[in-house]
């Protein structure tokens, strides 16, 4: 299953869907391969959407308040970043659960400057010796920790990443949540989570 998570600053449920699936819209030429999942605001109101009558699409049961959409935000986020070693998604998994999420983007900074770090000073004896030096997972760790560090200095709300400036080339298949409020300082806000249309 692939979901994306959007943060809006729009507390009606309809107009926070819309919305995100206007962002789909544009990523995309064809019609947005996306579509509603859930979409839950800041009181705790809950809408659920199906692709079809037969309800084709996965409710997500589980998730009843914001916080919930947004600690699912963040699994889905640390699969991606460690899709090439599950057992250090596991181990960051581990370390994480029992912080507060508002924790989690600067401790996710820490270790990604270490993993970084330790890979970085693998690489000068490895180009003496001629052994290839590409690495996609040392990659995935440095897109990740330069998103969150402007995150950080965005004042948003981790792990979703403005729409209107990345600093990489991201797109729904390599980082899976996005900010689309006009202000971080806003109170009204939803997230809405997009599954894809196979």
């Amino acid at each position: 299953m692939s979901y994306l998570y959007f943060l809006t600053s729009i507390r009606d449920l309809d107009d926070a869907y819309a919305e995100a699936y206007d962002k789909c819209e544009e990523w995309h030429s064809e019609e947005a391969p996306y579509s509603l999942v859930l979409a839950i605001n800041d009181r705790g109101e809950r809408a659920t959407i199906y692709a079809d009558k037969e309800g084709a699409l996965q409710v997500l049961p589980s998730v009843k308040t914001m916080e919930d959409a947004h600690k699912l935000a963040w699994e889905e986020t640390l699969k991606y970043i460690f899709y090439y070693n599950p057992k250090l998604y596991n181990t960051v998994r581990e370390r994480l659960k029992d912080s507060p999420l508002e924790s989690w983007s600067r401790k996710l900074i820490v270790i990604l400057a270490d993993l970084v770090q330790d890979m970085y000073s693998d690489l000068l004896p490895k180009l003496l010796t001629g052994e290839q030096v590409i690495s996609e997972e040392r990659v995935s760790y440095v897109l990740a920790l330069e998103v969150l560090l402007d995150i950080q200095a965005s004042k948003g709300v981790a792990p979703f990443t403005r729409h209107d400036y990345r600093p990489f080339p991201l797109f729904p298949f390599n980082w899976p949540c996005y900010d689309l409020r006009i202000s971080p300082e806003e109170k009204e806000r939803s997230i809405v989570i997009m599954e894809e249309v196979a």
